[in-house]
């Protein structure tokens, strides 16, 4: 785990997991510090060089760096009832796209993100980073079966809501108001066929420019704030 938000998100929420906190000596990182020594968990101080290979390639530390176990994968099966508002990424490939949908998803009110085990990307140092403390925040399923797992939902008294570029209603001409699973689809290629099949109802967002769209995590946060002006609306 890299960087100050994410490491202290883990530090908070996620304390079992962290192992050993690696701080850039000489760097102003006192409070994280602080946080490292209530949970219990022990600290080195290294130099930058030391702290490069600990991030591995492409991260930006921060002057941190956790060591940590698994990430804690929740189970649709553990939920009773399907939460209030539920965000599925059906194919999500890139970590970062996966770290800003989390990051929007815990903003907007979302208590469960669900993303396939094949072919996804998963709660990976650079989603982490991507989300800024998000992940540690929300429950995710990481489920071998996406189409089951709406199916789950659904038996939990979900409404299932996917979002498709070519679909003929507009996110707020469908009850968001819960309990309700979005669902975005993966980059290039939108919804899975099963999963389209899987949905009680599909929209589409409207765009001003005809030749463009947006990306998962862009759909994702204007249809989960989509679901927030609704049920603030009642």
């Amino acid at each position: 785990m890299v960087g100050r938000h994410p490491v202290e998100a883990v530090l908070t929420h996620q304390r079992a997991r962290a192992e050993r906190l690696y701080l850039q000596s000489g760097a102003a990182l006192e409070p994280l510090a602080e946080v490292a020594r209530r949970a219990g968990v022990p600290i080195n101080e290294v130099d930058a060089d030391a702290l490069d290979l600990l991030a591995g390639r492409g991260l930006v530390h921060q002057g941190a760096v956790l060591r940590c176990g698994p990430y804690p994968y929740a189970a649709i099966e553990g939920f009773a009832k399907a939460p209030d508002l539920t965000l599925v990424l059906d194919g999500v490939e890139d970590p970062r796209n996966l770290g800003a949908a989390a990051r929007a998803a815990y903003a907007l009110g979302a208590s469960l993100l669900v993303v396939p085990q094949d072919r996804a990307a998963g709660c990976t140092a650079s989603a982490h980073k991507a989300a800024a403390g998000a992940l540690s925040r929300l429950s995710v399923a990481r489920v071998g079966n996406l189409r089951r797992a709406l199916e789950q939902l659904k038996e939990r008294g979900a409404w299932i809501v996917g979002a498709e570029a070519d679909a003929d209603k507009a996110p707020w001409q469908v009850d968001l108001q819960g309990p309700v699973a979005v669902v975005v689809g993966g980059e290039d290629r939108g919804l899975r066929r099963l999963t389209r099949e899987a949905c009680d109802f599909v929209v589409s967002i409207p765009m001003a420019a005809a030749d463009t769209s947006l990306n998962a995590a862009d759909a994702a946060t204007v249809l989960l704030y989509e679901a927030l002006r609704q049920r603030r609306a009642r």
